[in-house]
């Protein structure tokens, strides 16, 4: 795969590739949090991942960041 300029925009199917990357990734969050004995809740470490994904799964079906507006 070509690298992109920093003016261009990945396709649908390069997004899905940093989706997977990161999904993959995920995987290991449990495992570091619990080898490395941190002294933070893990349901912190669970939300924090969790909307991690959805980030990137909005920007996999959208192509943009979200935005939220109150």
């Amino acid at each position: 795969m070509k690298d992109l300029s920093p003016t261009e925009n990945p396709t649908k199917k390069q997004r899905k590739l940093i989706l997977e990357d990161e999904k993959n990734g995920a995987l290991y969050h449990l495992t570091i949090y619990k080898e490395l004995g941190l002294t933070i809740p893990q349901w912190k470490i669970e939300a924090e991942r969790d909307a991690a994904l959805d980030v990137y799964k909005y920007y996999y079906l959208h192509g943009k960041d979200p935005t939220s507006q109150i």
